[in-house]
This record gives structure tokens, C-alpha cells and sequence, in this order.
């Protein structure tokens, strides 16, 4: 009986493995995870132009009036 079931669990964890290694198997050949989020390619599959970039804000110069600094 022990024997029985040693086989049973055995057969059901290769069965689980089987299909665990095929699904990440498909995973990867369709690129796997991708290195990180992007819009361009987001709009591109919606078929839409993608946003411009942002420009970072312009700094404040310091003897500008409305700049907070220690004089």
C-alpha cells in the first residue's frame, strides 16, 4: 500500500511538472517577462502615436524673486 502511494505521488508530481515546464516553456519563447513598462510599444499595439517624452521642469534660477534660499 505504502509502495502504491509513493507511486501515485510520484506520478502526480511529474504529471504537475510536465505541465508546470510546458506553460513556462511558452512563456519564454513569447519573450518572457519584458525588461520594463513601455508606452511606445503600448501605443503601438493599440494603434495609436505614442506621447512625446517629458522634458524635465526648468530649474529656477537662485536671484529669481520667487526662489527660497537664504541670503
Amino acid at each position: 500500500m505504502e509502495l502504491l502511494l509513493l507511486a501515485g505521488g510520484t506520478l502526480y508530481v511529474a504529471a504537475i511538472g510536465f505541465f508546470v515546464m510546458g506553460r513556462l516553456g511558452r512563456f519564454l519563447d513569447n519573450g518572457g517577462i519584458s525588461p520594463g513598462w513601455d508606452g511606445a510599444g503600448e501605443a503601438r499595439d493599440a494603434g495609436q502615436e505614442p506621447d512625446p517624452p517629458r522634458q524635465p521642469a526648468p530649474s529656477i534660477p537662485q536671484d529669481h524673486p520667487s526662489a527660497f534660499h537664504k541670503k
